[in-house]
């Protein structure tokens, strides 16, 4: 030990003969504090001293990458986790962006000596005083001192502030806004929802971050406007890309049967599934703010997608009963359930509500037109049979008997037994004193 005090005094001697003449990077004195330090360091068992050659070497040459090294090394094992950081931040400013070999050295350091509460704490402080690195350099900065405090430190709230800070810089970085939403899932609140209507932004559109905001939204923040305003937008991206695609693989999903089993949520999701989920939590919330015209508006607007015939006329059944029981609006339902009849007039609902409808309005020419058309597509006896006697009542009130009794006559060669048919038959004849015929009859 004497000797290396000995040999470290004659460096000192030698640095201070030289200093004056030489310029501060000179090669010679640059070697001079190296190997000072390295004895202070190794020899002496003084870190201290080594820290301050270190120091002075990293700062009369910046680029010099095995002095900084030495310098996060020693700085480490006295606690100077400000020094550490200091060089650290340095060369990120004269390189444009982080070193990683120096990111390394600093968190091989923090695990040995134990020093991760003490080196978030001095890297957080140093980098607020720093004006002069990129606002690139500050991202990553961020983001490392993010996953310092989430993986080594365990300290969830302190990692999503540098997450929100690493954004500041970035604010459409897809992979800080995905780590930081992963950590705001813990209390799944309004923070959450912003970064994940800001990822799905950055990502251009994903359909699974905003049915996940909108669950949010909806039953954790208890938002109804804004979990309404993220439905929409999710339907309506969700809608554009299953009309868009090639093939457009039908949903067949009921809304009953969407809060049952929703649809998994992952890169397999069809759009249509996203359709159904984004549809069934709209027309929920519309129903809760009685907004009845807004259902109808949505069902028949949704039932123009690319659903399987069937399932796009439930929802064509449900706007024209939403219309008709909810709206009282008869001509909305007229459109819709005529719509419905036309395409397929052996739809029994759809004609039974149809003919509700003409009859409140007494449009008795259409009802009558329905029934001939019922006719006209039954297949069994006995709905024609009492098809044709609707349409019979019918004609005969619009004055047409002939009509009224050619239509009995054909039911009674359908079903010539069929009481209620020969009692009108009986009663038409009798009004227009038919007699002869009545006789025969």
């Amino acid at each position: 030990p004497d000797a290396y005090r000995a040999l470290a005094e004659a460096h000192r001697v030698v640095l201070e003969a030289i200093e004056g003449s030489r310029a501060a990077n000179d090669p010679d004195v640059l070697r001079l504090r190296t190997t000072l330090g390295a004895l202070l360091e190794t020899r002496l068992d003084d870190p201290r001293g080594a820290l301050v050659q270190f120091t002075r070497v990293a700062a009369d040459e910046p680029t010099n990458e095995a002095a900084a090294l030495s310098l996060i090394r020693v700085a480490s094992r006295v606690g100077r986790w400000d020094a550490a950081t200091k060089i650290v931040l340095d060369r990120a400013a004269l390189a444009g962006g982080p070193d990683e070999t120096l990111l390394h050295a600093l968190e091989e350091a923090a695990s040995a000596q134990a020093g991760w509460d003490a080196l978030t704490g001095a890297f957080e402080a140093a980098i607020a005083q720093r004006a002069d690195l990129t606002s690139e350099s500050l991202r990553d900065l961020e983001a490392r001192l993010a996953t310092w405090h989430r993986d080594r430190r365990a300290d969830a709230e302190a990692a999503e502030a540098a997450y929100g800070r690493a954004l500041s810089h970035d604010a459409t970085d897809t992979e800080l806004l995905a780590q930081l939403a992963q950590l705001q899932r813990r209390h799944r609140g309004r923070p959450l929802i912003d970064s994940l209507l800001r990822l799905s932004q950055a990502t251009g559109g994903e359909a699974d971050l905003l049915r996940e905001a909108a669950e949010v939204a909806a039953r954790v923040v208890v938002d109804r406007g804004l979990a309404k305003t993220i439905l929409e937008r999710l339907l309506k991206l969700a809608s554009e890309r299953w009309t868009s695609g090639d093939d457009h693989p039908p949903s067949t999903v009921s809304p009953d049967a969407v809060d049952e089993a929703p649809p998994s949520v992952g890169a397999s999701t069809h759009p249509s599934e996203h359709v159904e989920w984004a549809l069934a939590e709209l027309l929920r919330v519309h129903n809760e703010e009685g907004a009845a015209e807004r259902i109808v508006e949505l069902l028949e607007t949704s039932a123009k997608l690319p659903f399987a015939r069937p399932r796009a006329r439930e929802l064509l059944h449900e706007a024209g009963k939403t219309a008709l029981d909810r709206v009282g609006d008869a001509q909305a339902a007229l459109r819709l359930y005529a719509s419905l009849f036309e395409e397929d007039p052996r739809d029994a609902a759809a004609a039974r509500r149809l003919a509700e409808v003409y009859a409140t309005l007494g449009r008795k020419e259409d009802l009558l037109a329905v029934r001939k058309k019922q006719i006209e597509v039954a297949g069994a006896a006995d709905e024609r049979v009492a098809h044709r006697l609707d349409a019979a009542l019918l004609e005969r009130e619009l004055g047409r008997v002939d009509d009224a009794v050619a239509t009995l006559r054909a039911n009674l060669a359908d079903a010539p037994r069929h009481a209620r048919t020969t009692l009108v038959l009986s009663e038409t004849l009798e009004a227009a004193t038919r007699w002869d015929e009545r006789a025969g009859f």
